[in-house]
């Protein structure tokens, strides 16, 4: 494999963000705002048709939202698929597929029964075999639905519509377990293919009782997804609130457009060619401004997390030492303005591992790796017996904030002398050689930036990447430290609130001397859409539920 190094991915580009974004608004500019990017136009037999589309951060490749954990996932699943419960905008579970629910004294045992008029998009009724099938199947992957098989869940079907769980150990948290928007949502699969597939393993089939129909027949793999309004969807009675409530349907259609170049998408959002551009780049919103036809709104204010994954099990890799030279070679400020601009109105340092604005936040234990010390980072190579091997470093080509991390973070730890084996791949490609724990110079790897959404991090159970589980851990990198487990195993049983809290504060400050993650800061981006647009809804990720658009 050929080294690629941070200077190589920006040969013949301009040098500065700033510059990129005079040559890209000059090119706008200059064709006056006209420049058809092949995405058709609506004819006049579809005038009264309310089309919606959509240009996402990046393009879902698998389609199940269980199996493939990415965002842009989830969002195709949120209008494929309904959960059991859905988080409202104060963080509470709220039911979404259940009507009503009991729950024993002793927190062990819940009896849920389903909402009438739920059914699949191939006609069949939803029932109780399905959720228990899909309880079962998301289980096996997900972190809170494994910490429910070690708390003894069984899961019972009673009638068509009821169902029942049981728990050798109660677990307070089981309704927010059951509401987690994402990493992961628990989606209800039709019993046929929740039990034929792991869940890890992407279903043949996309069939869910959601409010959008997703259309196989007009997919087009690095072009189009296409979605249709489900004419039988039941919505609930309650106004939408973030990802819950009723999910009224206003328009007929969504079609994603896949653009990745940035420059291309808001063109065409300011020509009228597409109606919402999810993460517009931030140097390009002068012109989105400029517009009359266009609005900016912030939808998430969480906003997203970045964070380095280092490989536990390589050499270069393995002790505390290596990881905090890594720490102290960063500086946050450099990824977070590479991704959400210079002047910090988008974009803030955090060092929680619990995520920042939430109510878990702290920095306990980070107060040493909050300021760049390359000095300290090169005696800590030492200590670690870095001896000049190559460190690799994995970034994702087709998404914007991950291949701009991936340039900082080889920049960054050059900077201490590392030797530094950038490899850049699709964003696919990327995830699937996580798997592959040769040496790098076998092809294996050292250290990847990802990100997630702030909110996933604000509990001890659902932050996945806290888990140090060896060779069980569901996201790889596979930290190994068994004070952490026992710190979320104490969490998780706990039924004191106050007892509770003074347990997070012991995991962040053993996140802090482990580093099973490294955060990179805390970082959101407005919505550009078209001013014939409303109704777009706060919320974590785009949804389709409540939006209208005018003829």
């Amino acid at each position: 494999m050929n080294e690629i190094t941070p200077s190589s991915l920006r040969e013949g580009a301009p040098q500065t963000r700033r510059a990129r974004a005079g040559l890209a608004r000059a090119a706008l500019l200059s064709a006056g705002i006209t420049i058809a990017v092949g995405l058709g136009v609506v004819t006049a037999s579809a005038q009264d048709t309310k089309v919606v589309r959509y240009v996402g951060f990046s393009e879902p490749k698998t389609l199940d939202p269980v199996a493939n954990w990415l965002a842009v996932t989830f969002e195709h699943g949120y209008m494929v698929y309904d959960t059991l419960f859905a988080r409202d905008s104060q963080g509470r579970p709220q039911p979404q597929m259940v009507e009503t629910w009991e729950v024993s004294d002793d927190k062990a045992h819940y009896t849920f029964t389903l909402r009438d008029g739920l059914t699949f998009h191939d006609g069949s009724p939803v029932e109780a075999a399905d959720a228990v099938a899909s309880i079962e199947r998301w289980a096996q992957k997900d972190s809170a639905g494994k910490k429910l098989v070690e708390f003894g869940m069984k899961t019972t079907v009673i009638d068509a519509k009821t169902f029942e769980v049981t728990l050798d150990t109660p677990a307070l948290w089981l309704l927010n377990a059951f509401a987690k928007p994402t990493t992961g949502p628990l989606f209800v699969f039709r019993e046929e293919e929740a039990r034929k597939f792991k869940a890890t393993e992407p279903v043949d089939t996309i069939i869910g009782s959601g409010p959008f129909k997703f259309l196989p027949e007009e997919h087009r793999p690095g072009s189009k997804l296409v979605y249709a309004k489900n004419e039988d969807y039941v919505p609930r009675d309650e106004p939408a609130d973030y990802l819950s409530g009723g999910k009224k349907v206003h328009i007929d259609r969504v079609e994603w457009i896949v653009l990745p170049d940035a420059s291309s998408a808001i063109n065409a959002l300011v020509a009228g060619e597409v109606d919402i551009v999810q993460r517009p780049s931030l140097d390009l919103l002068p012109i989105l401004e400029a517009s009359p036809d266009v609005g900016l709104q912030v939808n998430d204010e969480q906003g997203m997390i970045g964070f380095l994954r280092m490989n536990h099990t390589q050499r270069d890799m393995d002790s505390q030492a290596a990881r905090r030279a890594v720490a102290l070679a960063i500086d946050q400020k450099d990824f977070l303005r590479s991704v959400a601009g210079v002047s910090g109105e988008f974009w803030s340092e955090c060092y929680s591992f619990f995520g920042c604005g939430g109510r878990l936040e702290s920095t306990a234990g980070m107060e040493d790796l909050m300021t760049p010390d390359p000095e300290k980072a090169k005696a800590l190579m030492k200590e670690a017996g870095f001896t000049g091997e190559p460190i690799a470093v994995l970034g994702a080509s087709d998404s914007t904030v991950l291949k701009e991390f991936a340039v900082v973070l080889a920049e960054n730890m050059q900077s201490v002398g590392m030797n530094v084996d950038l490899r850049m791949s699709d964003i696919a490609s990327m995830l699937g050689s996580l798997s592959n724990r040769d040496a790098p110079e076998g092809g294996g790897w050292s250290v990847f930036p990802m990100t997630a959404m702030a909110f996933t991090f604000d509990d001890p159970i659902g932050n996945f990447w806290l888990q140090s589980k060896c060779e069980e851990n569901p996201f790889k990198g596979w930290p190994c430290n068994a004070h952490m487990e026992e710190l979320l195993a104490a969490w998780a049983r706990e039924t004191d609130e106050e007892k509770a809290m003074e347990i997070t504060r012991q995991i962040q400050k053993a996140a802090a001397e482990d580093l099973p993650i490294v955060p990179l800061g805390q970082f959101r981006y407005p919505v550009a859409h078209r001013t014939s647009v409303s109704g777009m809804l706060k919320a974590p990720m785009s949804v389709f539920w409540n939006i209208d658009q005018q003829m």
